[in-house]
């Protein structure tokens, strides 16, 4: 006898119309007054089938994140057997305050606990008005730090006067302790102390004189004596480094002299070189070329120092992930081409590198101000060309905009 097809089912079908909805409509309209005034065919099955039109709200929103729960697991490759073997031990360092900044400008220390692992990603609180959050930061608890600027310019700060956000309130605005110019932003910040080790008392303590060294976007590099900066406090700001127009930085970096430099490129493309092809230079100029772009839409994404860097984290704009042991990039001449980063996929471009442990976390930064915190061996470690797996779920035209490294923050 052959049985009958079921019918299909009511509620399923109204949760589909309200998937359909949330994905091509505004959100005000979903609210249950404009709902039922829009939709009022569908508000009425919605209402009789769920109880309610905010319970069907609620069973379509457990829906969607099932369907993503489910596409995850499936998109994601089993990780190698040496990584499952990694012990997490949260140390201090998960207690130690994170330095935040936002798309509107805000910088301040943030508590951790405001940031967690999670299972899916998140929107994290910020201040009124600030946007969204961008970058986080980990340096520890210091004396005091140094922020640099998008106009090249630095400020010195004692930790206690840096803004403070508890995830409700915040005590003050960076724009209250360093003058900041109109439209000028932090995007950077090192310990203090890094700079008063270039020479003489406690020089020993760090490995030798220290440099400064940043790359922009367009792939410029320019090094510089640390006895160059001032170690004192300073709110009025001082010049680091001349930028062309249009030209960003993309990384600051103080360490010892005798160091390594890595690069990535938007195309996916890196360059490992000795730092001593950066030979310092004053504060008033641009520098030289770190790496050869592929092309006026290639970009600098990502750049840091070599020095005892285990391993290199690498996400695409459209969520493809992965680690590469640094040992894969062997040291190059500076302004060449550099190695494979990665495969992309077409369309795809790298979206942020960065150095990492295995033991430590990773967190994603999307275009919506989502952010997914995971352990970094939720990234398969893979070789230079694989293409990675995909990390993250994104919503529409959702782009990955930047991948930060954490202390581990649980097991």
């Amino acid at each position: 006898m052959t049985e009958k097809p079921q019918a299909p089912n009511p509620a399923n079908a109204i949760i589909a119309e309200l998937l359909e909805l949330a994905r091509t409509e505004s959100a005000d309209k979903l609210f249950e007054l404009n709902a039922a005034t829009l939709y009022p065919e569908l508000y009425d099955r919605a209402a009789a089938s769920f109880d309610g039109w905010d319970a069907a709200l609620a069973s379509a929103l457990v829906a969607l994140a099932t369907q993503s729960a489910t596409r995850s697991t499936r998109a994601r490759k089993p990780r190698q057997a040496d990584e499952e073997q990694v012990v997490r031990r949260p140390g201090p360092q998960a207690e130690q305050p994170l330095f935040a900044r936002t798309s509107g400008g805000a910088f301040y220390a943030l508590d951790p606990a405001e940031v967690p692992l999670s299972d899916a990603p998140v929107v994290p609180a910020t201040p009124q008005g600030a946007g969204r959050m961008e970058a986080l930061k980990y340096i520890g608890e210091p004396d005091g730090v140094v922020v640099f600027s998008d106009r090249g310019r630095y400020f010195g700060m004692d930790t206690r006067m840096v803004p403070q956000w508890d995830g409700e309130m915040q005590n003050r605005r960076v724009q209250d302790v360093v003058h900041l110019d109109d439209g000028e932003q932090i995007i950077e910040v090192v310990e203090r102390d890094l700079l008063r080790y270039s020479s003489g008392y406690g020089a020993s303590q760090k490995g030798g004189p220290n440099r400064m060294i940043h790359v922009t976007r367009g792939a410029k590099a320019k090094a510089s004596e640390v006895s160059e900066l001032t170690y004192t406090l300073d709110r009025e700001g001082r010049d680091a480094f001349l930028l062309n127009d249009g030209d960003v930085p993309v990384a600051v970096m103080v360490g010892e002299a005798e160091n390594s430099v890595f690069c990535a490129s938007a195309m996916g493309k890196a360059i490992h070189f000795d730092a001593a092809d950066i030979r310092s230079m004053g504060l008033a100029a641009v520098g030289v070329n770190a790496m050869k772009l592929d092309g006026d839409a290639d970009a600098i994404v990502g750049a840091f120092l070599g020095n005892k860097i285990e391993q290199v984290a690498i996400i695409t704009e459209q969520g493809l992930g992965k680690r590469v042991d640094f040992a894969e990039f062997r040291p190059q001449s500076r302004a060449g081409a550099g190695l494979q980063l990665l495969k992309l996929q077409s369309g795809d471009r790298v979206a942020s590198v960065v150095a990492c442990k295995a033991d430590e976390d990773l967190g994603i930064f999307t275009s919506r101000g989502r952010l997914h915190r995971v352990p970094a061996t939720a990234f398969a470690r893979m070789g230079r060309p694989a293409k990675g797996d995909q990390q993250i779920d994104l919503i529409g035209d959702e782009v990955v905009v930047r991948l930060v490294a954490l202390p581990c923050g649980g097991v």
